[in-house]
């Protein structure tokens, strides 16, 4: 990949890269065999990690049938690179990108990014986005923006949704925090038919209740 140099134990790396050679998955179709390899950059100092997996032909020879899968996260990873440097309306594009797996890290990026200008798209994206996994990924981004206008969407990406959703939407109003986000929060602990959902929905108003006395400053004897 260019710009890459691999050096067996240099201690001036600046990522750690493995890579993961699974059996042939046959899928539904004749054409839908593959054999995964799984290849992560993860960085030294905590940041995004790059991370792709390629689909190898099912050939016997593994030697072959892993290049081919290297060939394709390789080319995954050094867009995931590019997007690095891009500018935030750049990555946004990636949103709807029809790999999934870009789609992912453009996610991630802009949490990490705490992109305020890409909280609409994100928003948008919410319903749009067919892999769940995705959903909770752009939950998480908002949450990590923090972003107050995010609570209308998530309240709106609740309803109809399975308990399992519904409880991390309820976590991620409790820390967006707000009266849109706590009045949703109550009317879920009161009402909702789910126990655990309404568990969640308490969990995160007492998390709500914690952090507005901890924004209220000390009051000074005579204050008080």
């Amino acid at each position: 990949m260019p710009g890459v140099r691999v050096r067996d134990g240099d201690a001036s790396a600046t990522h750690v890269v493995s890579v993961t050679v699974g059996e042939i998955l046959r899928g539904p179709g004749v054409d839908d065999a593959f054999r995964p390899v799984r290849v992560v950059f993860e960085p030294k100092d905590n940041s995004l990690p790059f991370m792709a997996i390629g689909k190898g032909l099912p050939l016997l020879d593994l030697v072959s049938s892993t290049t081919t899968g290297l060939d394709q996260a390789f080319a995954i990873i050094a867009r995931e690179r590019e997007l690095l440097s891009a500018t935030d309306a750049e990555v946004m594009e990636q949103l709807s990108h029809p790999e999934v797996q870009l789609r992912d890290f453009a996610i991630q990026l802009l949490g990490e990014r705490k992109s305020r200008a890409a909280v609409p798209a994100l928003c948008a994206r919410l319903t749009q986005e067919p892999s769940t996994e995705l959903v909770l990924r752009l939950v998480g981004s908002l949450v990590a923006i923090r972003d107050p206008a995010a609570a209308e969407p998530l309240i709106d990406l609740a309803r109809n949704r399975s308990p399992e959703i519904v409880i991390q939407i309820a976590y991620a109003l409790g820390a967006l925090g707000g009266p849109t986000a706590e009045g949703y929060l109550v009317t879920l602990a009161s009402g909702h038919p789910a126990e655990a959902v309404r568990d969640a929905a308490e969990a995160a108003l007492k998390d709500l209740a914690f952090a507005h006395r901890a924004k209220k400053p000390d009051l000074t004897p005579s204050q008080r």
